[in-house]
């Protein structure tokens, strides 16, 4: 879905892969960060395959994304590598897409997040509910069962413990 919601901002004209990600979120740029790109992300390199920071699950609230919570978390973080170097590409299982998330709202006319475009431009096209990214409180809790999680640790044990039974899979509690 994002890799769709990207290319489609990229046929409008505005967004370029080859583009750093600062050019469109300047804050994105602290702790190193200047130099990826659009296409970093999209690839799997940028190095963001976890936050060291904590992310609620509020944060994941429409609302909230609008006013800059995950981006915030994601703006004060560092990349682990940069550009495939040390360790070549890592899956950013979650992150990539809260990424992209935040470019796009940046670059989209109207300053949407995903849910909201498609909720508004695809949906209605589709003569149905469509297709919705859960961001809504009332959603998130039909399917998250935590409070908190990170976005890094998927070891075996806590999977274990805590299950994959929730809407986003592999996310975990840290210990």
């Amino acid at each position: 879905m994002a890799s769709i919601l990207m290319a489609f901002m990229v046929d409008q004209g505005r967004l370029k892969y080859s583009e750093k990600v600062c050019t469109y979120w300047p804050e994105f740029a602290k702790n190193g960060k200047e130099n990826i790109t659009v296409a970093d992300v999209l690839r799997h390199e940028c190095g963001m395959h976890k936050l060291d920071q904590l992310v609620k699950v509020s944060d994941a609230y429409t609302e909230n994304i609008l006013n800059n919570s995950i981006g915030k978390i994601i703006e004060d973080d560092q990349a682990a590598y940069v550009n495939g170097v040390e360790g070549g590409r890592m899956y950013h299982a979650i992150s990539r897409d809260w990424i992209t998330n935040e470019i796009f709202r940046r670059v989209e006319p109207q300053g949407r997040t995903f849910d909201q475009f498609m909720r508004q431009e695809v949906n209605p096209k589709l003569e149905s509910t469509g297709i919705s990214i859960a961001s809504t409180e009332g959603e998130l809790q039909k399917f998250v069962k935590m409070d908190q999680f990170y976005a890094h640790d998927f070891s075996q044990a806590n999977i274990d413990n805590h299950g994959t039974d929730f809407c986003m899979p592999n996310i975990t509690k840290a210990n």
